[in-house]
């Protein structure tokens, strides 16, 4: 029955392609978590500095609409994903710009501009291993942080490196422009005047069963902290030395039952407390002391901050063999931090953090130089100027 369904809307895909021409001044937005990301960052420009567009959001979930307050100048629309309207506008859009992998799902017109905003450079492969490149990729332009890190973007994608433009991401826009300290976090304790670190996991055990890796199922999801005794210590740890930690669980992670503990010094957040406080992610981001992760890209993004960085890498073998390869080799030369490898070395990098120690400085500043081309906020800008929009 599904492929039925799936049959249908290409034959009408198909049909709308041949028979409707392409309307000029439509764009149309995607984003994974709707809303959000380099799309939304993207749009929210060109609601402020272009005119004369029409405006389409393919969404995920149309109870998303609600959640967010889009505060946006000029009229735009949204239509579910997978619908007979979203075929109409995909067929029909001049302009359509993404951040995930729903621009595999459709082939575009000769006169349409795709522009695959990604959600970040990878330091891993997909699932199962990059594939050859394709000849024709289903976008024209696939954005990326600068020429250095192109090739781990095309490799990941499976595209000729000659799709990627080093334009800056959007979402580091915001990122930035909101350059504030951990004390004007909103998601710190009331009243907190200590160090805040954002703790940001690649996710392990996934909701999508696709992308799900096998190297850390444990009572609570998260590396090193195994169980709600370790993490019960940890934060009385925390709290002995005034710091803070964020846990932003990632939107693909199964959920699990740790994340409901309240703690004085740690803290969960998820995509859903970020929408309801009117927020993106890249503004939390910004008001944060330090960044710990693991093999998430965002520790890119964290590099124009100049702010300390932590590695944890205790599973880095049982990840490796989950996941498939690491697109730089070796990828510890590119992890620009302290690597840690035990709880022990997590505290340490904790009270660092708290006296202001920053003892990686100089290897994160050199990375930076290599592989991130702008560090400026006019990302967006730059995208509009040069598709002369």
């Amino acid at each position: 029955m599904r492929r039925l369904r799936y049959l249908f809307f290409e034959i009408c895909y198909f049909l709308c392609r041949l028979i409707l021409p392409i309307k000029e001044k439509l764009v149309v937005f995607e984003s994974d978590e709707d809303f959000c990301d380099n799309s939304w960052v993207l749009f929210d420009y060109m609601q402020n500095h272009t005119s004369g567009y029409q405006y389409i959001w393919l969404v995920h979930k149309t109870q998303n609409v609600q959640i967010l307050s889009l505060n946006t100048k000029s009229v735009y629309h949204h239509y579910v994903l997978h619908s007979l309207k979203d075929i109409l506008v995909l067929s029909r859009a001049k302009y359509f710009f993404y951040t995930h992998g729903f621009g595999q799902c459709f082939k575009p017109r000769d006169n349409q501009m795709v522009m695959n905003l990604w959600h970040g450079i990878p330091v891993k492969a997909l699932k199962g291993g990059s594939g050859k490149p394709n000849s024709k990729p289903v976008f024209n332009y696939l954005l990326c942080l600068g020429e250095p890190n192109a090739p781990l973007i095309a490799k990941m994608l499976s595209c000729d490196v000659k799709y990627t433009i080093p334009l800056g991401y959007p979402r580091n826009d915001l990122l930035v422009r909101n350059m504030d300290k951990g004390i004007c976090n909103p998601f710190a304790p009331e009243n907190f005047k200590g160090k805040v670190i954002i703790w940001m996991p690649t996710f392990r055990k996934s909701t999508d069963k696709r992308l799900s890796e096998e190297s850390c199922d444990n009572e609570t999801g998260l590396p090193l902290l195994e169980n709600s005794s370790l993490i019960k210590k940890f934060n009385q740890f925390l709290s002995t030395i005034n710091v803070c930690v964020l846990v932003k669980i990632h939107h693909l992670q199964a959920y699990k039952e740790t994340f409901k503990h309240d703690l004085s010094n740690i803290v969960f957040v998820t995509n859903a407390d970020i929408k309801e406080k009117g927020l993106q992610l890249y503004q939390i981001l910004a008001k944060t002391d330090a960044l710990i992760t693991d093999y998430s890209s965002v520790f890119f993004d964290y590099l124009l901050l100049d702010r300390p960085i932590g590695f944890i890498l205790d599973d880095m073998e049982k990840y490796q063999k989950s996941r498939g390869e690491f697109l730089y080799n070796p990828v510890t030369d590119l992890l620009a931090g302290k690597h840690i490898f035990n709880l022990q070395q997590l505290s340490d990098f904790c009270s660092e953090v708290y006296n202001e120690i920053d003892s990686t400085c100089e290897v994160r500043r050199r990375i930076a130089d290599k592989m991130i081309k702008y560090r400026d906020a006019d990302s967006c800008k730059r995208i509009v100027d040069f598709l002369e929009l």
